[in-house]
């Protein structure tokens, strides 16, 4: 079986479902499938990018300019 026609057959499984909390859980199941396909540095980058959209989302991020005054401080050094 090619990958396209596997491809085809899954989303045949898929669109046969109606039922929300049965499609909750498989979003669920594969998101955790493609988590444990992730290296370490992934994983890292991936739950600092969700602490960032947190923090900008929750107003309590750094501003872009402070960051970057910050950082000319420190190439100076």
């Amino acid at each position: 079986m090619s990958t396209l026609e596997l491809k085809a057959e899954i989303h045949k499984k898929i669109d046969a479902l109606d039922n929300v909390s049965e499609l909750i859980d498989l979003n669920l199941s594969l998101d955790w499938f493609m988590q444990q396909k992730l290296t370490d540095e992934e994983k890292t980058v991936l739950e600092r990018l969700n602490q960032a959209k947190k923090s900008a989302d929750g107003g309590t991020g750094i501003l872009h300019a402070d960051v970057m005054k910050e950082a000319k401080q420190w190439l100076k050094r």
